[in-house]
């Protein structure tokens, strides 16, 4: 019975997807629809169980509004604790976005031919350019991302970049000549950087304690 529920889920988030249906005709249907099984037992058999785990995690969520941690607890955790948190290997990025793959394919051979000193002005250039991308006011910049926000957005390695280099990539957005401009190593999070996950940490242990209780 458990598995029904996702299915169901899954079709009415294809139903609010679909642009047929504007969300006053799906509120309409959903009512409907509720109407018409709300006292159903087999209806009520599948969605019960459900019903309880979203009782639990809001349980859990209201508890943790109410839990407090103190700057003392944070800084007494990160001495018993020094070097257990890390902070994830980071890349800055300048992007060119273009039209198709033959685009950016030949820009890159271009700012490829440029010497490294050079690269950074020539890529500057290009994104006033050619960039159809709404970041190019501010060089194409994309910020400090972590190695993981840099995987999912390009699906390509950290590891195997390094600053200077220069690769073609298609992702959600389109085709893009991408330029590393710098890089940061992993490194054991100083205090402040560590700060709000010790105090998730410690609010986590806080809720586990308190539901424990009530059992």
């Amino acid at each position: 019975m458990k598995i029904l529920f996702p299915v169901i889920l899954v079709f009415f988030s294809l139903l609010n997807a679909n642009p047929i249906f504007t969300n006053e005709q799906i509120e309409k249907l959903e009512q409907k629809a509720y109407s018409k099984y709300k006292n159903n037992n087999d209806f009520k058999k599948v969605i019960e169980p459900n019903i309880k785990n979203l009782a639990l995690q809001y349980w859990q969520s209201e508890i943790l509004k109410e839990i407090k941690v103190s700057e003392k607890e944070t800084k007494n955790w990160y001495s018993r604790n020094k070097g257990k948190i890390k902070v994830l290997p980071q890349i800055r990025l300048r992007n060119i976005l273009v039209d198709n793959k033959l685009a950016a394919t030949d820009l890159f051979k271009r700012l490829s031919a440029t010497p490294m000193k050079e690269r950074l002005s020539s890529f500057l250039y290009a994104v006033n350019t050619y960039s159809k991308d709404g970041n190019k006011k501010n060089g194409g910049d994309n910020g400090w991302l972590t190695s993981i926000q840099f995987q999912k957005l390009f699906n390509v390695s950290l590891a195997s970049k390094k600053a200077g280099d220069l690769f073609v990539v298609k992702n959600n957005f389109g085709w893009q000549v991408v330029l590393v401009e710098a890089t940061k190593p992993q490194k054991i999070a100083n205090y402040n950087e560590a700060k709000k996950e010790i105090e998730n940490i410690l609010k986590r242990e806080k809720l586990f304690e308190l539901l424990k209780k009530q059992l």
